[in-house]
């Protein structure tokens, strides 16, 4: 569907504008946003402009017909969703997560669960003209606060495998993916770290488990580990996970509502590379992976994780089938072109659509909070690295 074009000074038509504001340099902006959106400008279809809350120029608001916010929950972030609407300009924010459900116990979840940041959280949620979401249980969750919700595809870049061949496996060896950058706080990979000693000993004495930046606790000295160094560009990082030449990828999770409200990446990742995943038998991945046929889904329990890695490792032609349908999976639902026509419609709807007019009151007991916060937000712009984002409109 064509967008939309978005009305010149002199009353031409051009195409739409779109002012994406991100909270730093992180995966959920540059894979989710950054590569679909760049695709769409160098096609022509949209202009782009990226910026941080408290570097965003009044001029780059009224340039844009669009300001796009990525998991937004800072007072400065606020300021000028208040200043778009005023002057406008249509809001949408874009969500790969329920950032209101964050375990309290993590770092993220501590950064969260500050109630001046819940109630910015909230505010946008109720005020914005386009929520984008990636699951269906967060698309529900959303849906409660009154905003307009649109589930959405992720994207894998398959051109970055493109005429990637693995390495041929080592003799007697079998490599495992657990790519996990939580290192020492990564509390996952216990889902299967009692079932490696169900494996039969003739396959465990093979397994090569590859973890990425540190090893995760309690998996020190273990047999076979390899620690990999922590890959921070992630095209690069896509590229050598296809290439290693794995026999298996594991994608364990815990089957909370915070869990269930997340995508489902590593069989994106999994799939997209050729190489067999075994998942947790929940949301994300119950929706996403066919069993037996696009991977492997077990419950949580030690035996069924062992038994699940000892087929896998049994059965090579088991471990072809599930990854080259998998791949064929994971292009259809994820390919460029399917993400690409997605936003099309996205941004034909909404360019489509008056913006909104309400603006978020604000109650008077978040008051020295915010006053602290805009002090905050002060610092950081002065201190704030803009290099990356001169950077992604070329990514």
């Amino acid at each position: 569907m064509p967008i939309p074009e978005g009305p010149g000074r002199d009353g031409a038509c051009r195409q739409p504008r779109l002012l994406v504001v991100a909270p730093a340099p992180i995966v959920s902006v540059i894979l989710t946003l950054a590569k679909p959106l760049n695709r769409l400008r160098d096609a022509g279809a949209v202009s782009l402009r990226y910026a941080y809350a408290w570097t965003t120029r009044a001029e780059d608001v009224a340039w844009a017909d669009v300001v796009l916010f990525c998991r937004p929950a800072e007072v400065d972030e606020l300021r000028l969703m208040e200043r778009a609407r005023r002057a406008g300009r249509r809001v949408m924010v874009a969500l790969d997560d329920d950032l209101l459900a964050v375990p309290p116990e993590t770092g993220v979840g501590r950064y969260y669960g500050k109630p001046l940041r819940r109630w910015v959280m909230g505010a946008f949620l109720r005020h914005a003209d386009l929520v984008q979401v990636y699951n269906a249980r967060l698309a529900t969750t959303v849906q409660g606060f009154g905003a307009p919700v649109r589930q959405f595809p992720q994207l894998f870049d398959g051109a970055l495998v493109d005429g990637i061949r693995p390495a041929t496996e080592a003799e007697g060896q079998l490599l495992v993916a657990y790519p996990t950058s939580r290192g020492a706080g990564d509390t996952l990979g216990k889902v299967f770290l009692d079932a490696l000693s169900l494996v039969p000993d003739d396959i465990r004495g093979r397994l090569r488990l590859h973890v990425w930046g540190a090893a995760p606790a309690g998996f020190e000295g273990l047999p076979g580990l390899v620690v990999r160094p922590y890959q921070p560009d992630y095209d690069s990082f896509i590229r050598d996970l296809a290439a290693t030449g794995y026999a298996m990828g594991l994608a364990p999770l815990v089957p909370d509502h915070f869990h269930a409200c997340k995508t489902e990446l590593k069989f994106r990742e999994y799939g997209g590379c050729g190489i067999p995943g075994i998942f947790t038998d929940a949301p994300p991945y119950a929706p996403a992976v066919e069993d037996g046929r696009t991977g492997l889904l077990v419950p949580n329990r030690p035996e069924a994780w062992a038994d699940a890695i000892t087929r896998l490792a049994r059965d090579s032609r088991l471990r072809w089938s599930i990854a080259e349908a998998a791949r064929q999976e994971v292009a259809r639902r994820y390919g460029l072109p399917t993400v690409l026509d997605a936003w099309s419609d996205l941004l034909s709807g909404l360019m489509s659509t008056p913006p909104r007019r309400d603006l978020p009151g604000f109650p008077l007991s978040h008051a020295p909070a915010w006053a602290l916060e805009r002090a905050r937000g002060i610092v950081r712009w002065a201190k704030a690295d803009r290099g990356w984002l001169a950077k992604l409109p070329t990514a």
